[in-house]
């Protein structure tokens, strides 16, 4: 069953997949929260120099 955004405004932790360059899928926990002054947006916590962030901001160049 694919959840919900109301599903994820709720989770304390989610399950963020970001994928190696290769394309191996890296299943993390995260801390996530629903963005107070945005409803419609989830934040997602994590340290600048962590492996999954370099991951996306790969991803999305």
């Amino acid at each position: 069953m694919t959840p919900t955004f109301a599903d994820l405004a709720k989770a304390r932790y989610i399950l963020l997949t970001t994928f190696t360059k290769d394309g191996r899928p890296k299943p993390t926990p995260v801390w996530a929260a629903l963005d107070k002054d945005h409803g419609d947006r989830l934040l997602v916590i994590s340290e600048k120099k962590a492996w999954k962030v370099k991951r996306i901001r790969n991803t999305l160049a």
